[in-house]
């Protein structure tokens, strides 16, 4: 077994099974021994800062979210000796203001001693009120200010700026695993592509290694101490050792099952883990029960269903007190098996037709007497069903009896000669042959409001109906109603009296029969609403 490195090596990535995916830890040296990488890369030292240039051109774009911020003057009250050709800072005074100094040719310029034109050179005063200040070296205070309009964001120069960064650090804001990444991070290149080792010197600032495909290139050395190896494994294989979260060991092989033994675990966002072919189960015991009790609910959706019965045209031998299927015939009729004791029922032997009878018993336990001749408690009933009222019998014409003549003593008389005569009369005025009943009057004026005479039934008797209008006819209606179910106009008459102007129709022993009520009304028409010329004198007598 070869000894661990004591040397700085490349990390190394280990594969291994997880479940149904291939996964990988990976290992790198820490100086002294291997240690697993948990992704992150420490480092300390300095990092050298080459040229940093922007890709802008001077009025080419609007200020962008990632200009660089520079200090680009210096605060002095008096000159800074810069030497002629190098690039430098601006000189600014204590309150910020841009120090400026320019040497103005006065040879040129009018005043009032020395101009041909007499012209008056103009006076600049600042906002002080101070005269301003002109010529080379003037840096007194009223010395004329750069001042940059509000609309006006920078002092155009024409040519080239040149600047020279001796030393300076570029720092970000973010701190680690503090914020999501931002738009004004910093690209770098962290890496190297080579096939072979750099040859690096230890302490120095390095770039990282990739290979040619952009995978990360490390190095690691793992002991192999406690690792099972092809001496004590059954299938040969060099095996990883794997451990837990809880720093035990994980055991592999056939057979293995152990509270080590590597565990399946479905992810969340997986319901089952898919199988390709085919998955043989062995069930050593199963009971399939239902919740069902007999005769308790209703068939459910969740029934199982089961083949009762088996077709036999044959016995089929079972054996007592076994369950067992039913039994049906080809045509897939039940098969069933009755036997009916014959002890007591009627038999050809006592028969006087020779016809085997079938006991019948009633509802008090009875059996029923057959036979001509027989009226016991026991004979059966003929009942009537509720929708029969009557047995319908045909009568032969002469040769039947239809009923009986009876004697005052009761006796029944059997022939019944021609009548010549008849005996015990009724004295004539002795006896009640009917009856008489008084008739009840009404009279009332009627005009086109129905009235009722009465709410019973009633049979007219006679009546008297005068029309006093000597100008007009008028009609009396009368209704098989009481006033209320009338409506003039729509409801028919059960008859209607024609009055002429100034007569009168009356009746006496007639016999109207109104089965319901009896209610009348006076109109100018028929059957109409109208009132007529003047109210009808009308007068009955009713039964």
């Amino acid at each position: 077994m070869p000894l661990p490195p004591t040397t700085q090596i490349d990390p190394i990535k280990i594969f291994y099974q997880n479940g149904g995916n291939l996964a990988s830890q990976m290992y790198v040296w820490d100086g002294s021994k291997p240690v697993l990488w948990d992704g992150q890369v420490s480092f300390s030292g300095t990092i050298s800062i080459g040229q940093v240039s922007g890709s802008l051109t001077n009025n080419n774009a609007a200020p962008a979210a990632n200009n660089l911020g520079a200090l680009t003057a210096v605060v002095s009250t008096t000159a800074l000796g810069y030497t002629a050709g190098r690039q430098v800072l601006l000189r600014v005074d204590t309150t910020g203001a841009l120090v400026v100094s320019a040497t103005i040719d006065t040879s040129a310029i009018a005043t009032s001693a020395n101009q041909t034109n007499g012209s008056q050179k103009t006076q600049v005063v600042n906002t002080t009120g101070a005269t301003q200040a002109f010529g080379a070296g003037t840096t007194t205070t009223t010395t004329i200010r750069v001042v940059l309009p509000t609309d006006q964001t920078s002092i155009p120069i024409t040519g080239t700026v040149t600047a020279t960064v001796s030393n300076g650090t570029v720092s970000g804001t973010l701190t680690t695993n503090n914020a999501v990444p931002a738009a004004n991070n910093v690209g770098v290149l962290p890496a190297v592509v080579s096939t072979t080792g750099l040859g690096l010197s230890e302490g120095n600032q390095v770039l990282l290694r990739v290979d040619t495909t952009g995978a990360l290139v490390t190095s690691a050395t793992i002991s192999t101490t406690g690792l099972a190896t092809s001496s004590n494994q059954t299938d040969g294989s060099q095996k990883t050792q794997v451990v837990n979260t809880t720093g035990n060991t994980q055991a592999f092989g056939a057979g293995n099952t152990g509270t080590t033994t590597p565990r399946v675990v479905i992810a969340a966002d997986q319901s089952a883990i898919p199988v390709t072919g085919t998955v043989n189960a062995t069930i050593t015991s199963a009971t399939v029960a239902g919740t069902l009790t007999n005769n308790n609910a209703a068939p459910a959706a969740n029934n199982v269903g089961v083949l009762p019965a088996i077709c036999s045209t044959t016995g089929l031998g079972y054996t007592d007190g076994r369950q067992v299927l039913l039994r049906t015939d080809t045509t897939g009729a039940l098969v069933t098996s009755a036997t009916i004791s014959t002890t007591g029922l009627a038999t050809s032997s006592n028969q006087t037709d020779g016809s085997q009878k079938t006991q019948v018993v009633n509802t008090t336990g009875n059996t029923q007497a057959f036979g001509a001749g027989t009226t016991t408690t026991t004979t059966v009933r003929v009942v009537l069903p509720t929708d029969q009222t009557s047995i319908p019998v045909s009568i032969t014409t002469g040769s039947a009896v239809i009923g009986h003549v009876i004697t005052d003593a009761g006796s029944v008389v059997s022939t019944v000669s021609a009548v010549t005569s008849i005996t015990n009369a009724l004295p004539a005025g002795t006896n009640a042959i009917g009856k008489l009943v008084a008739s009840t009057p009404y009279s009332t004026t009627s005009t086109n409001t129905a009235v009722t005479v009465t709410t019973s039934p009633a049979i007219i008797t006679g009546y008297y109906i005068g029309n006093s209008s000597t100008t007009t006819a008028a009609y009396l209606q009368l209704f098989n109603a009481t006033a209320g179910a009338v409506t003039l106009g729509s409801t028919a008459p059960t008859q209607s009296f024609y009055i002429p102007a100034g007569a009168a129709a009356n009746i006496a022993g007639a016999r109207k029969s109104f089965t319901t009520a009896f209610a009348i009304a006076a109109t100018s028409g028929r059957a109409n609403s109208t009132a007529p010329a003047l109210a009808l004198d009308v007068n009955f007598d009713y039964e």
